[in-house]
């Protein structure tokens, strides 16, 4: 299985919202509706549409046609031809804010003659970037098209709000690295858990999996262990802090060391680094605060 292809062989969605989302994933897939996936990078989007292609085209043949306006891709006479070739197609738009005014109109008058006359031959699946939804809203002709749509729209979680999943991710990942770079890691310690829940990954599932590639590739041993990771990885430049009124800033400060002494399992010195604070002078704040067990 290549890393470049598939991002988890299992279909993970194990708990929660999640897992409500791939049953009824699932359940709009059994019907001819055009489905829309929102999401973040790395999220999975082309994995679930896969997903459902599978369970759409069965043993059957088929045919995929890829509209992605960032590819430049056929213009709307040419891709209408593949739609005519009288086989079972799936239809998948990508980046359609990046098409032309004119194109987009195109699509909009097809949809509006074809969305009644569907039948068992085509089924049409529409990709989206959340960052690319503000840009579909301000453009009133895609506007109106994705307001026709989005009754059949899906929305998939970032990784941050699929902690029981993120386990299982890893495992898959750890998995694949395997065999792909030819290794034999059998395992992780307890302490990555904590890691990979605190974690902001910004480019979600993609990141993550490039994450556990590298940490594979360079370990020589059969278990990765965290104080091993490199002080880089743990910089996290995409976390959000909260920011309550009513709190004073030494709770906050508190707060702050604690959280970093956690993820990096009490190593003192990597916890330092990412503060950017002496060692010294967090072995005086762990004293102020109360930190030792942490530490």
């Amino acid at each position: 299985m290549s890393k470049k292809n598939d991002l988890n062989s299992t279909w993970i969605a194990n708990f929660g919202e999640s897992k409500k989302l791939k049953e009824q994933w699932l359940e709009a897939s059994k019907t001819k509706l055009p489905l829309v996936i929102v999401g973040d990078s790395g999220v999975g989007k082309t994995f679930w549409i896969e997903r459902s292609i599978a369970q759409r085209a069965g043993e059957q043949k088929y045919q995929l046609v890829k509209v992605d306006y960032s590819l430049k891709p056929d213009f709307f006479e040419n891709t209408m031809r593949k739609l005519d070739a009288h086989k079972l197609t799936f239809l998948c738009w990508e980046n359609l804010s990046l098409g032309s005014e004119s194109e987009i109109r195109n699509w909009m008058q097809w949809w509006k003659e074809k969305k009644y006359l569907l039948d068992e031959s085509l089924y049409i699946y529409w990709e989206i970037q959340s960052g690319e939804l503000k840009k579909i809203e301000s453009l009133p002709y895609l506007s109106d098209f994705f307001d026709q749509m989005k009754s059949f729209a899906f929305q998939l979680l970032p990784l941050h709000r699929r902690q029981s999943d993120i386990t299982f991710f890893v495992l898959s990942f750890l998995e694949n690295a395997n065999k792909d770079l030819k290794k034999s890691v059998s395992s992780m310690d307890v302490h990555f858990h904590h890691y990979f829940t605190k974690r902001n990954f910004k480019h979600n599932l993609h990141e993550l999996r490039d994450f556990i590639y590298s940490l594979v590739a360079f370990s020589s041993k059969k278990q990765i262990k965290l104080k091993q990771v490199p002080i880089h990885l743990f910089e996290n430049h995409d976390s959000i802090i909260p920011v309550r009124t009513g709190i004073s800033l030494s709770d906050y400060e508190k707060a702050i060391i604690s959280e970093n002494l956690k993820l990096v399992n009490g190593n003192r010195t990597k916890a330092a680094k990412l503060l950017g604070i002496s060692e010294r002078n967090l072995y005086r704040k762990i004293k102020e605060f109360q930190l030792e067990e942490e530490a």
